[in-house]
């Protein structure tokens, strides 16, 4: 048996937590609010990883290394191969069916303990969807995270899987975070021998993760030391909207009714896919009347700003940084139903991954996920009105080839968007955020903070 140390780097956003909400009457004839309570429902003060959650992504880490496909998507065959090669390796259940016993699990145990109560949280992050909607007498998700060393056990039964596993541990905890919304940096572990020191130094460690993301491009961001990295989730929300939905921050004045303009950064996405003469899925909504147009709030005479009449095609761009299984938009006063019209396709996971290691933000655009092999379509439905319907498409890689799009390209406009070198003014525009809308938090510590790409990355 082999013994770890793990020390947490962000809090994870785990089922085990739960908040409850209550209705709390408002005063001088307001409507009532909700809040939530300051402390946990139920909360076991024991909450950290789970075997049952880190095993499964273990095991398939594995996989891709023992096939030589680093940071590949895997094939049955490509499991199947392996199988073969070190059938030993593999767990047995007795007393099964030959469909279960044939299962595709290693054969070795992992055991996770904590010393101490973690800090449990209410989650209110916006990356964190699922707590936007709870009503009163229900509960809302939290988030855990322990000071506290968390200890790991390794046990295996066969010497040579045991000291290959042992050997990548370190790179596995490093690519991989855990609990939900964990491609946005929450849930990141970093592994320490058992004396609680590193086990690889900085340098090396940030080689074998450009060798495992290769070709894509590995990005970093160093932050000072702030508790949690409360502070490094944070701009991770800030600079997704950026790339994804953009930003529209205005300030509503309650005496003159007045609304005033602050900062319109338009989605990086968006941009790059009209310079292609792609228009998005929100311009195809508002032309097909599927959501009603409102009154802008941002100036219309910014010429940067302006789309082109006249565009070749409309795509579900957005879907390309992911899709969620039950999506639920509100746009212009208009909820909005996405569905897929495959549910093979119904949800796909992000291919942009935030990881965070001492106080380091590093992001890579992976592949997109697409297992299709044309473009997939989901119909976007108004759901006062089903009649207000419109099918588009999410591009698949032949598509995007065709077009000659590569999303390499978009990721570094994006990073030098982001470091004041592009054409749109975007950091300058980040500084701009109000209250509502709050600046990215590095430039408090950092006013001339930079994005760069790990050496040994193709930029």
């Amino acid at each position: 048996m082999k013994e770890f140390m793990l020390k947490q780097q962000t809090p994870m956003i785990h089922f085990q937590v739960r908040f409850m909400v209550d209705s709390v009457p408002g005063n001088n004839g307001r409507p009532p609010r909700n809040v939530t309570r300051p402390t946990p429902e139920y909360y076991d003060s024991g909450t950290t990883l789970r075997a049952t959650e880190v095993k499964p992504k273990l095991d398939y880490f594995i996989f891709q290394c023992l096939s030589h496909k680093q940071g590949k998507r895997l094939s049955s065959e490509d499991i199947e191969k392996i199988r073969s090669q070190h059938p030993a390796w593999f767990f047995i259940r007795k007393n099964k069916d030959a469909a279960a016993k044939k299962n595709h699990a290693l054969d070795y145990q992992l055991r996770f303990s904590v010393d101490g109560k973690g800090t449990a949280e209410d989650c209110k992050s916006p990356l964190f969807f699922a707590n936007n909607t709870v009503k009163p007498g229900n509960t809302r998700v939290g988030t855990i995270f322990s000071d506290s060393t968390i200890k790991m056990r390794l046990l295996c039964f066969h010497p040579e899987l045991e000291q290959f596993i042992a050997e990548r541990l370190p790179l596995f905890f490093m690519v991989t975070n855990f609990g939900a919304r964990q491609d946005k940096g929450f849930g990141s572990f970093k592994l320490l021998d058992a004396s609680c020191k590193p086990l690889l130094p900085r340098a090396q460690m940030e080689q074998q993760i450009v060798e495992w993301f290769a070709p894509s491009v590995v990005y970093k961001l160093d932050y000072p030391e702030s508790p949690h990295n409360d502070s490094i989730l944070n701009d991770v929300n800030i600079f997704y909207r950026v790339l994804k939905s953009g930003i529209n921050d205005v300030k509503f004045d309650k005496r003159t009714g007045e609304t005033e303009h602050i900062a319109y950064i338009k989605s990086y996405l968006t941009r790059f896919f009209l310079s292609f003469s792609i228009g998005s899925e929100k311009r195809r909504l508002k032309e097909t009347k599927v959501v009603d147009v409102p009154k802008p709030t941002h100036p219309k005479t910014l010429e940067k700003d302006k789309e082109p009449n006249q565009l070749d095609d409309y795509w579900f761009i957005r879907g390309l940084l992911g899709v969620s299984e039950v999506q639920n938009w509100v746009k212009s006063h208009s909820e909005i139903k996405i569905q897929a019209r495959n549910d093979q396709f119904a949800r796909m996971p992000s291919p942009l991954l935030f990881m965070v290691s001492d106080h380091t933000l590093y992001f890579v655009l992976q592949e997109p996920y697409n297992r299709a092999g044309g473009d997939v379509f989901y119909s976007f439905t108004n759901k006062r009105d089903s009649r207000r319907t419109v099918d588009i498409a999410l591009p698949s890689k032949k598509t995007l080839r065709e077009k000659n799009i590569d999303l390499a390209v978009m990721m570094r406009g994006f990073v030098e968007e982001l470091n004041g070198k592009g054409n749109y003014h975007t950091r300058e525009l980040l500084q701009k955020l109000g209250k509502g809308k709050q600046k990215p938090e590095i430039f408090n510590s950092d006013p001339n903070w930079q994005i760069v790409p790990l050496k040994g990355g193709a930029d």
